[in-house]
């Protein structure tokens, strides 16, 4: 979602490049890929969305295998995503401080407003009706290690208990060590968790060396422990797509996808099996449903090809068509994260007939138009975010920083889109 392209390239291996397989130089997205991506994401956001709306506390009448293709496209988004960060760092980003910065800056220009408005309309819901709110959104999808009588002691309080789901979640740490905790209502957010442990196991490969690399790696797993990384090889298939989509269809590309896929069948079906047969119930792994691994894989056997033949495609930007899937895809991160809030206040304030197909509409359409409305406010946030803590910089690096803060152009000088989201 962002439209330019900060710092120098990353410097690339001391290689060289074979007469039958030349090297290619990472290139900016190209329009037709660009928007191609652009739609994947807003439907699988809408996926998510309709599969939680179709949940019987908001409204009945859906098929019950909605809720199973929403629970599956939260690995599109990791394919995604991983294809995405592998590509900014590869054209944009030339040190972990400021990959981190950029990562922040997304990551808090969405995730702070969406919980403030989770608290805002949870605290609403809960006043307004009581009852239903603590029947259907009032026992939280937190889990504490039975072994930890302490905490389950301390956070005995409503209170103090969303106070803590709160806190974990802004740090990212609400799945860390078998522990599942989302703030409040807003269940989706488990997911930004892995996403910015991915971030940072990534970012820690590819711009540290030797013991510094090892020392923080170690350092993420004694914060996040063992469950969030089986899925990790599901959004390195998102970065092997990249790799496949820049260097073309070759066997590395071919082997690398290979390998991965078995290690996502490996990670999602084999700790599943272990854990069964060795009784291991307290190794929590809920966020993980068996076909997440073969969702992961379809996606990028059709996404890779897709944006290979879109790659030379002839796109205006200017056209009707293409500014709408622009802004409508701009609103997917506060769609992601603001739905399911919405909807429990809308439902607890709200008298309709869950069986209502206009009800049905109305809340989806509520939903679309508040994200889109944030959209453009949490644009602005994150520029305002990035701006402060860039401006921490020393001057020398403040002044490299504008040097390399032009967008990418074409050969024709009209400036190339580019995508970047999180989910």
């Amino acid at each position: 979602m962002e439209s330019t392209i900060l710092d120098h390239p990353v410097p690339k291996p001391r290689l060289q490049p074979s007469p039958q397989h030349p090297q290619r130089q990472p290139q900016y997205l190209a329009p037709g890929p660009s928007i191609f991506l652009d739609i994947v994401r807003f439907l699988a956001a809408l996926t998510v969305v309709v599969g939680h709306l179709s949940l019987s506390c908001f409204t009945t009448g859906w098929f019950p295998v909605l809720m199973e293709w929403a629970e599956g496209a939260v690995a599109v988004f990791f394919i995604l995503s991983g294809f995405m960060i592998r590509y900014v760092t590869s054209v944009k980003y030339g040190d972990l401080r400021r990959f981190t910065i950029d990562r922040a800056a997304r990551i808090y220009s969405v995730a702070i407003p969406a919980i403030a408005l989770t608290i805002v309309f949870d605290l609403i819901a809960a006043h307004a009706n009581p009852a239903y709110y603590a029947a259907n959104f009032g026992v939280s999808a937190q889990r504490i290690p039975a072994s930890i009588s302490f905490a389950h002691a301390l956070l005995s309080q409503t209170w103090l208990r969303g106070l803590f789901r709160v806190v974990l979640s802004l740090t990212m740490l609400s799945q860390s060590w078998f522990h599942d905790s989302s703030p409040l209502s807003n269940s989706p957010f488990w997911s930004l968790s892995y996403e910015c442990v991915y971030y940072a196991l990534f970012g820690i490969a590819i711009y540290l060396r030797g013991r510094k690399r090892v020392l923080a790696c170690i350092i993420v797993f004694l914060l996040i422990g063992p469950t969030v990384l089986l899925m990790f090889p599901l959004w390195l298939l998102g970065c092997a797509a990249y790799d496949a989509y820049q260097n073309g269809i070759q066997k590395k590309s071919l082997a690398k996808i290979f390998s991965l896929s078995l290690l996502s069948i490996a990670s999602v079906h084999g700790s599943r099996a272990l854990i069964d047969n060795f009784h291991l119930h307290w190794f929590y792994i809920g966020r993980m449903v068996p076909w997440m691994d073969t969702v992961a894989i379809a996606t990028v056997l059709i996404l890779t090809p897709c944006c290979i033949a879109l790659r030379n495609l002839q796109i205006s930007e200017d056209h009707l068509a293409v500014r709408i899937i622009r802004k409508v895809a701009a609103a997917t991160f506060p769609l992601y994260l603001i739905h399911c809030p919405l909807f429990v206040l809308l439902t607890t304030v709200v008298p309709y007939s869950h069986s209502s197909v206009w009800a049905k509409f109305a809340l989806l359409a509520n939903a679309l138009t508040l994200s889109i409305l944030l959209a453009g406010l949490c644009d602005a946030f994150k520029d305002y975010l990035r701006n402060k803590l860039l401006a921490r910089e020393s001057p020398t690096s403040t002044q490299q920083t504008r040097l390399h803060h032009n967008p990418p152009v074409s050969t024709q000088g009209l400036p190339l889109p580019t995508t970047e989201f999180e989910i």
